[in-house]
């Protein structure tokens, strides 16, 4: 059996609802899954994907990435040549991080509540008393959420 992969597809901070959802997305895309790895420490569940085709790893996370709030990254990195026409062959790494809130929770974040809206690149899009603020996300290290 051929074990090669371009992509891999790492989920992180998931829970079992966001890993039946991507086993179906995959599904509907005929996609190849070549090996899996399945992480359940200290609470947390973070699953590993080879993927057969890269375009398969991109068309995931950006479904899940419209589905749920979370951080996606995807990385390249130089795996080969090819030796007849010289093309260089990339392997890429697509990563989804799902964060523990959704559209309509509240968090407490400076003590201070907010209403989570949506995310916008590298900011938190939230309301307080009627009023749209935007927090970086690297600034929300200590929040707690109230409501799901």
């Amino acid at each position: 059996m051929d074990k090669s992969h371009e992509a891999i597809v790492q989920l992180r901070n998931c829970d079992q609802e966001l890993i039946d959802r991507s086993k179906a997305i995959l599904k509907e895309m005929n996609a190849v899954i070549k090996r899996s790895f399945l992480n359940k420490a200290k609470g947390k569940i973070e699953v590993d994907w080879y993927l057969k085709r890269k375009d398969d790893a991109k068309k995931l996370i950006d479904k899940l990435s419209k589905e749920y709030l979370g951080e996606k990254e995807i990385t390249a990195k130089l795996h080969t040549k090819d030796k007849t026409t010289g093309k260089k062959i990339y392997k890429i790494t697509a990563k989804f991080s799902k964060f523990p809130f959704n559209k309509g929770s509240k968090i407490l974040f400076n003590d201070e509540e907010f209403d989570i809206i949506d995310v916008k690149g590298k900011y938190l899009i939230v309301k307080q008393r009627n009023e749209k603020l935007s927090i970086p996300l690297n600034k929300l290290k200590n929040f707690r959420v109230l409501e799901k």
